[in-house]
């Protein structure tokens, strides 16, 4: 790969401005959600999940989301929305229900990897905290729409 050094002394070219560690983690998080669910560990809660009102496919969507990351709860719960108002239901959860924990989005993970090379601190504790009040707030609009809607 190629990478220059200015005159300043700074690294460039393309390598410093991707953010390796967020991109790591994001995979080992889909890889272990992949595992799960090649290996039979979610297929009890998919089963369960299976038929079940949208409000409680988006709140297992966010749940989901915050415990391994949105893209592979989306993927490992996908089973359980077999009908296309549950689809939306666990897209809505996905989507806006992980700000609860750090990890929970590529988007997060990214934000937060940018702001740390601004060399700005992220205070996680207050990010957990918002992110418990504004995850069902957020679901809970977003899914009583869809079934207003529907």
């Amino acid at each position: 790969m190629w990478i220059a050094v200015g005159t300043d002394g700074r690294r460039g070219g393309i390598a410093p401005l991707i953010p390796w560690p967020a991109l790591a983690l994001a995979a080992a998080l889909s890889a272990t959600a992949t595992l799960c669910t090649t290996a039979g560990n979610v297929a009890g809660a998919v089963q369960h999940l299976q038929g079940a009102h949208p409000w409680f496919i988006a709140a297992a969507g966010a749940a989901a989301a915050n415990a391994i990351n949105n893209i592979p709860a989306y993927f490992a719960l996908e089973p359980a929305a077999d009908d296309p108002l549950s689809a939306m239901a666990l897209l809505i959860g996905v989507n806006a229900g992980p700000v609860v924990t750090p990890w929970a989005s590529l988007a997060t993970l990214l934000w937060a990897d940018q702001l740390k090379r601004s060399g700005v601190k992220v205070p996680w504790k207050h990010f957990t905290l918002w992110g418990l009040a504004v995850a069902p707030v957020a679901v809970g609009a977003a899914t009583a729409a869809l079934l207003v809607a529907a």
